[in-house]
C-alpha cells in the first residue's frame, strides 16, 4: 500500500515521508504479517531440529489448517477482516505450501529425531522395569515450546512403537508470554481437554504420559513419577 502511495504522489514532502516510511518497514521487518510468518517458521525450524522433519510439516499443516479459517485467528486478526492486511495475510498463507504429513509407519520413523528416538527408548525400557515389578508407570516430558508439545504428543500417537503402548495427553502452562499470542499460535485450539482434566486422568492411569511445557510443572504434586526434558 506504500508503494501504491508513494507512485501517485507527486514530489514534495509528503511523497517524501511515505519513502522514508516504506524504507523503514521494509528495513525493519515488523509488519503484523511479517512478524507472524517469522514466528511460524522459527517454530518449524526448532520442532525439525528437535522432534524431526515429520513434527514440522504435521505442526505446519495444522497452523496453516486453523489460520485459514477465521476460527482459527486470534480476535485480533478477527476485526481486520476487511481490512488491506488480513487480505494480505491471507494471500501469503495461501502461498506457503506445506507437505502433508504421511502417516505410515517407514514416514514416521524416518521423520523422527535422534532425540525422540532416545525418548521412545527410555519410556519404553523403564515401563518394562515398571511392569517387572508390578507398579504403575507414568512419564512426565517436560519441552521448552508450546507447539512442540502438541508435535511431539501427535508424533508418540501415531508412532509404531508407542501408539498401542501409552495413552499421552498434553499440558501447558499459563504462560502470557508475546509467543503464545501469536496469530499462529494452535496450542489454544487443538488442545483435546483442559489441565484439571489431564492432570485427573494422569493420576488415576487413564494417561501414562503427559508431555508439558516447563511452565506447566509449577505446583504439580504428583508422585512416582518418571521426569524427562
Amino acid at each position: 500500500s506504500l508503494r501504491r502511495k508513494l507512485r501517485n504522489l507527486p514530489a514534495g514532502p509528503d511523497k517524501t515521508r511515505t519513502d522514508q516510511r516504506l524504507s523503514k518497514t521494509i528495513a525493519k521487518r515488523d509488519t503484523y504479517t511479517h512478524k507472524g510468518l517469522r514466528d511460524l517458521h522459527r517454530a518449524a525450524d526448532e520442532i525439525c531440529m528437535d522432534v524431526g522433519t515429520w513434527a514440522a510439516d504435521w505442526l505446519l499443516s495444522r497452523v496453516l489448517e486453523q489460520a485459514r479459517r477465521s476460527q482459527g485467528l486470534l480476535p485480533e486478526l478477527a476485526g481486520l477482516a476487511n481490512t488491506k492486511e488480513a487480505r494480505y495475510l491471507k494471500e501469503n498463507l495461501d502461498r506457503v505450501e506445506a507437505p502433508a504429513p504421511s502417516y505410515d509407519d517407514e514416514s514416521i520413523l524416518a521423520g523422527s529425531s535422534s532425540k525422540v528416538s532416545a525418548l521412545v527408548n527410555a519410556l519404553l525400557a523403564e515401563r518394562e522395569s515398571c511392569e517387572a515389578l508390578g507398579e504403575d508407570y507414568r512419564a512426565l516430558v517436560f519441552v521448552t515450546r508450546r507447539d512442540a508439545v502438541l508435535s511431539l504428543a501427535e508424533l508418540l500417537a501415531r508412532h509404531p512403537l508407542t501408539r498401542d503402548t501409552f495413552r499421552v495427553g498434553c499440558l501447558l502452562g499459563n504462560s502470557e508470554s508475546s509467543r503464545r499470542h501469536s496469530f499462529l499460535d494452535i496450542t489454544r485450539h487443538l488442545l483435546k481437554q483442559d489441565a484439571n482434566r489431564t492432570l485427573s486422568d494422569f493420576r488415576t492411569g487413564e494417561l501414562d504420559v503427559i508431555i508439558a511445557t516447563a511452565v506447566a510443572e509449577e505446583g504439580l504434586d504428583i508422585q512416582a513419577c518418571s521426569a524427562y526434558s
